[in-house]
C-alpha cells in the first residue's frame, strides 16, 4: 500500500491473506495509509485480530446501526494482538452507529499507536467500542495517542457476564464528549502513563468522569484535571505521578473507595473529596500534596454520619498566627491543611490525623498539638486552638498526630505547646532595598521566643561577613519584623544576609541579597554576572514606562516586567533558567531601547 492508499472492506472475505502475504511483512504497512471494514448491507464483515497490523482503522457503516457482532467480526483470539499503526476510529465516518466488540485474551493488550476516537458521525444512536462480546472479556487496550469520546460515542467496559477487569492503558489526554458518561467503567482499570501533561476533561460543564479502579503510573508530566470531579469508585493508585485540581475540579472518592501508595512522587495537588459511610465507622487517608511535598490528612468518623469531607494541603504557612496562648505557644509557619464539610450543619464529628515528614522540620513531636483555627463560635474567631493530642507515632523526621474529635472545620496544622521544642524558627521574608544611598533591610520572622537573636551582616565579596546590626527579641511572638539601615555601604557591590540564632543553640542563614552602590553615572547596570538564581537591574532615573525583558538564544521573551516611576532596582529570578547566554533588553515605548549580556551558570 502506499501512504495515502485506502481498502474499503465490505465482505466476508478472509483478511487474513492480506496479513500474510503482504511484501514485506504486514507490519510495514504505512501508518498513513486507510483501512475501512464498512457494512454496506452485504452481509458479515469479517475482520482478523492475531499479530494484525493495520493503519488507520475505520469501523463504520453506510446502512443504518449495525453491530459488529459475527463470529468473524469481533476482535477476538489469544494466539496474538492487533495493533493499529494510526487512530482507531469507531462511528466517526459512515452514516449509522456501529458496535465494535475486543474480546482477544492475549497477555498483550489491542495497541493503537494514535488517537482513538468513538463516535461523532451524524447518527442519533450511540456508536460503541466493547472491551468484551457479552460472554469473553478483552484484556483490553493501549492507546498511544489520544482517547475522544464523542457527544454519540461510549467506550464499554462493562461485561455482565465476566468477572474480568480489562485494561485501558493511555498515553494521550481524555476527551469525553458525551453528555452523561462516555465511559462505563464497571469492569476496567484505567492507567494513565504519559511521560508529558495528561488532561482529562469532561465538555459538559458540572459532570464528572467515573473510574473504578485508576494507576497513575507518569514517568513525568501531570495529570489535569479538567472535568468538575474525578470520581473513584473503588481504587487509586498512586504509583508515580501528580494530579493537579482546583477547587471546582475535585478528585472525589466513593464511600468504599481508597487511596493507595501516595508518596512526594505521586499525589494530588488540590482538593480531594471523601464521602463517608452512614452506616460504619469510616476512615480515609486523604493523597494530598503541594509543590512536590506529599502532606498528608485523615479523617475517621466518630459517629454514622455518610457525610462529605473536602480536604487540601498548603506547603506554605497560613499567614496569621494569632494564637489561644493558654493552649498553645506557636503553631507551624510551613504548611497547614483545610478540612471542610461540603454541606455544613450536619452535626459531623472526626478524629483528625496530620502526617509530618522532614519538609515540616519537626525537631521533638512529643509535645506536638494538632492546631485548629477557628473562624467562628464557640471558640474565640480567628485564631488558633489545640484540638489535642490523642495518638502520636513516629519520629522528629515522619509521623503522624491524631486530634480530640472535632466537630467544626477550618484550617489545621502542626502545633506547639512548649516553647521551641517541636517546632523551629522561621524567616518569613528578608529583603534588601536602596534608600538615598543607604541599605534598608527587613526581616519578618514567626515562631519567635525570649532570647532568638537576629544578626544583619554585610559582605564585599560574598563570602566574608560583617555584623551590622543585632537584635534579641524579648518576648514569645507569633510572628515579628525587624529593619536596620547600613548607613555606609561600600561603593560596588554589597552582599547582605541575615543570621538568626535561635535559642535552641542552632544557627541559620537567609538567602544573599546583592546591592550595587556607585557614582550617579546615568548607566544601567546588571549584576552579578555571571548570574545563577538570581540577577539584579539597578537603573538611572529616567527610565519610567520601558519594559525590561529577558530573552533567550532563540529570541524569545521568558520574562518581562514594566519600569514604574522612581523605582531604580529590579530583580529576576532566574532559578527556572538553564545555564547559557542570555539577554536584558530594556525597550522604551517608541521602540528604542538597548541590550545587555549575561550569562547563566549552573
Amino acid at each position: 500500500m502506499g501512504a495515502n492508499a485506502r481498502i474499503i472492506k465490505t465482505g466476508s472475505s478472509t483478511v487474513a491473506a492480506y496479513r500474510d502475504n503482504y511484501e514485506n511483512g504486514i507490519s510495514t504497512i504505512p501508518a498513513t495509509a486507510h483501512w475501512h471494514f464498512r457494512y454496506a448491507n452485504n452481509g458479515t464483515v469479517s475482520v482478523v485480530t492475531n499479530n494484525m497490523f493495520y493503519p488507520n482503522l475505520y469501523m463504520e457503516s453506510v446502512s443504518g446501526d449495525y453491530s459488529f457482532a459475527g463470529l468473524s467480526e469481533k476482535f477476538s483470539g489469544s494466539g496474538g494482538f492487533m495493533t493499529v499503526k494510526g487512530d482507531m476510529l469507531v462511528g466517526n465516518t459512515g452514516t449509522g452507529a456501529v458496535e465494535v466488540f475486543n474480546s482477544n485474551t492475549n497477555a498483550s493488550p489491542m495497541q493503537i499507536l494514535g488517537d482513538l476516537i468513538i463516535g461523532g458521525n451524524p447518527s442519533a444512536s450511540i456508536s460503541k467500542l466493547e472491551n468484551n462480546d457479552g460472554t469473553t472479556a478483552g484484556t483490553g487496550m493501549e492507546v498511544f495517542g489520544s482517547l475522544l469520546i464523542n457527544s454519540n460515542g461510549l467506550l464499554d467496559y462493562d461485561d455482565p457476564n465476566a468477572s474480568a477487569i480489562g485494561l485501558f492503558r493511555l498515553h494521550g489526554d481524555w476527551l469525553d464528549d458525551a453528555a452523561n458518561n462516555g465511559f462505563d467503567e464497571t469492569h476496567a482499570v484505567v492507567e494513565f502513563v504519559g511521560s508529558t501533561d495528561q488532561t482529562i476533561i469532561k465538555t459538559n460543564a458540572g459532570a464528572t468522569e467515573s473510574f473504578r479502579f485508576v494507576r497513575l503510573i507518569k514517568p513525568a508530566g501531570f495529570l489535569i484535571n479538567n472535568c468538575s470531579d474525578i470520581y473513584i469508585d473503588e481504587e487509586m493508585d498512586f504509583q508515580q505521578g501528580i494530579v493537579l485540581g482546583s477547587a471546582s475540579e475535585r478528585v472525589y472518592f466513593d464511600v468504599d473507595a481508597a487511596a493507595i501508595n501516595a508518596s512526594d512522587i505521586s499525589h494530588v495537588d488540590g482538593p480531594v473529596l471523601k464521602e463517608t459511610s452512614g452506616t460504619g465507622i469510616d476512615a480515609f487517608t486523604y493523597p494530598t500534596g503541594d509543590n512536590g511535598i506529599y502532606g498528608a490528612i485523615g479523617i475517621e468518623t466518630a459517629v454514622n454520619t455518610g457525610e462529605f469531607f473536602v480536604a487540601q494541603y498548603f506547603n506554605q504557612g497560613y499567614g496569621t498566627y494569632n494564637l489561644n496562648a493558654a493552649e498553645l505557644d506557636h503553631v507551624s509557619v510551613l504548611e497547614y491543611w483545610t478540612l471542610d464539610e461540603v454541606f455544613t450543619g450536619t452535626g459531623a464529628s472526626l478524629f483528625v490525623t496530620l502526617h509530618w515528614g522532614p519538609h515540616s522540620q519537626v525537631l521533638d513531636p512529643n509535645d506536638l498539638l494538632v492546631g485548629h483555627y477557628f473562624t467562628q463560635a464557640p471558640s474565640t474567631s480567628n485564631q488558633w486552638e489545640s484540638e489535642g493530642n490523642t495518638f502520636l507515632t513516629g519520629t522528629a523526621t515522619s509521623g503522624s498526630i491524631t486530634s480530640n474529635v472535632v466537630t467544626s472545620f477550618s484550617p489545621f496544622t502542626l502545633a506547639d505547646v512548649v516553647a521551641q521544642l517541636s517546632l523551629p524558627l522561621e524567616l518569613l521574608d528578608f529583603t534588601a532595598q536602596k534608600v538615598e544611598g543607604q541599605a534598608l533591610l527587613s526581616a519578618t520572622v514567626a515562631n519567635e521566643h525570649a532570647g532568638d537573636e537576629y544578626c544583619f551582616e554585610r559582605s564585599l565579596d560574598g563570602v566574608n561577613f560583617e555584623t551590622i546590626a543585632c537584635f534579641t527579641a524579648q518576648e514569645d511572638l507569633a510572628q515579628n519584623t525587624y529593619n536596620t539601615l547600613d548607613e555606609q555601604p561600600a561603593a560596588g557591590y554589597n552582599y547582605y544576609h541575615l543570621r538568626q540564632n535561635d535559642v535552641d543553640g542552632s544557627q541559620s542563614y537567609s538567602d544573599v541579597k546583592v546591592l550595587y552602590f556607585g557614582e550617579a553615572s546615568g548607566e544601567t547596570k546588571l549584576f552579578p554576572i555571571p548570574a545563577n538564581n538570581q540577577i539584579q537591574l539597578e537603573l538611572p532615573s529616567n527610565l519610567a514606562g520601558y519594559q525590561a525583558e529577558i530573552i533567550d538564544a532563540l529570541g524569545r521573551v521568558l520574562q518581562s516586567q514594566t519600569i514604574a516611576p522612581l523605582r531604580l532596582q529590579y530583580s529576576f529570578d532566574l532559578s527556572n533558567l538553564a545555564a547559557g547566554q542570555y539577554i536584558l533588553r530594556l525597550q522604551a515605548p517608541n521602540g528604542l531601547g538597548q541590550s545587555h549580556k549575561f550569562t547563566v551558570e549552573k
